[in-house]
């Protein structure tokens, strides 16, 4: 019976390979899957019908977003604070006035 060499290469060479297969596994894995977008439906729905709907729902969801931040030092230079504000889109309100409207966010499948 023929003994096996193992080297601390032979084993290098072994763990690169199976790191590679890993690799390739998870990539094929994402590469084969099916994209699933959402989209929202209502039926028998107008191009206008969803425009606006769409943009009296992003204008109801908008909010006001303030705050500030403390005064800080950088080295030898001081920045004092500020007070910051901006609109932010609350998307679960947004999803709720659709839904009020008679909108369904559902799952489509992309070829």
């Amino acid at each position: 019976m023929k003994k096996l060499n193992v080297t601390p290469k032979n084993i290098s060479t072994f763990i690169s390979i199976i790191i590679f297969a890993i690799i390739m596994s998870l990539v094929l894995a994402c590469a084969t899957r099916p994209a699933i977008k959402k989209v929202w439906t209502k039926p028998n729905f107008t191009q206008q019908e969803w425009a606006t709907d769409k943009y009296a729902c992003l204008q109801q969801s908008q909010q006001n977003y303030a705050y500030s931040e403390g005064g800080y030092y950088i080295g030898n230079v001081y920045f004092p604070p500020e007070a910051k504000s901006k609109v932010i889109t609350n998307w679960e309100l947004f999803n709720a006035c659709m839904e009020s409207r008679g909108w369904r966010l559902v799952e489509e499948r992309q070829q």
